[in-house]
């Protein structure tokens, strides 16, 4: 239960408890003074020489009498009445003592959890904060990288292998070389290595052609040169 909720109850048990002392005080009051009256009533009726006034005195006593006894009753019952009440204001007390433990032990945790964020939120504040330096740090220093390169692999070695045969004068015996030449390239250690390319009755224009197309690394050259060695579509013999 809320603190403030049982302190409001106990300012309205307190209202209610001075209220009843004030009306039980008012009528002890009249009370103490109906036994007063009643009192001076008897003595007046005793020293009385009348029977009239003596029954008059007696009369007015009785009714004091009563008075006293009726206020007497209802003090006693808000005697009671504010017993009962100051009970519940101590059992209000108790239960207010209560409350206010268990907010000051809920204040306690809150506190420890907020702290708790808090210490957290820092952690995580100053984590952010150094990774920040180590990143600045590392781009501030120069980074040295190593990349291996790999060697290069061996290229196969092309050679374009032009033959030419006089129309003129004895022919040239150029495919029988060219295939002396074969034979000795698969007869070798490394005719993987190798690639040869043979254009017989070879032109400028075959010359130009397997220049562009095939990147020769070596062009050997097999003929005999003649007047019209120059033509495009004639021989290079």
């Amino acid at each position: 239960m809320n603190s403030n909720y049982i302190r409001s109850q106990i300012s309205q048990l307190e209202k209610k408890a001075a209220g009843y002392q004030t009306q039980k005080v008012r009528h002890e009051e009249t009370a103490n003074k109906a036994a007063s009256s009643a009192n001076s009533k008897m003595s007046q009726a005793a020293k009385s020489r009348s029977e009239n006034s003596r029954n008059t005195y007696l009369q007015a006593a009785e009714r004091e009498a009563k008075k006293c006894s009726d206020e007497s009753k209802k003090a006693a019952a808000l005697a009671k009445k504010l017993a009962d009440v100051n009970k519940q204001i101590a059992d209000k007390q108790k239960a207010l003592e209560s409350a206010l433990r268990q907010e000051r032990a809920k204040e306690d945790r809150d506190l420890k959890s907020r702290q708790r964020q808090e210490d957290r939120l820092a952690e995580k504040r100053r984590r952010k904060e150094l990774d920040h330096a180590r990143e600045v740090a590392r781009i501030s220093r120069p980074e040295v990288r190593h990349i291996i390169i790999e060697p290069p692999k061996p290229e196969i070695l092309r050679v374009l292998y032009l033959t030419a045969s006089p129309e003129e004068g004895a022919p040239l015996r150029v495919d029988a070389e060219v295939n002396n030449v074969l034979r000795q390239i698969r007869g070798s250690k490394f005719r993987d290595q190798i690639e040869l390319l043979a254009v017989p009755a070879a032109t400028p224009i075959d010359l130009i052609n397997g220049i562009n197309d095939h990147r020769p690394h070596v062009i050997h050259f097999s003929g005999h040169g003649n007047k019209g060695g120059n033509h495009p579509q004639k021989p290079l013999g």
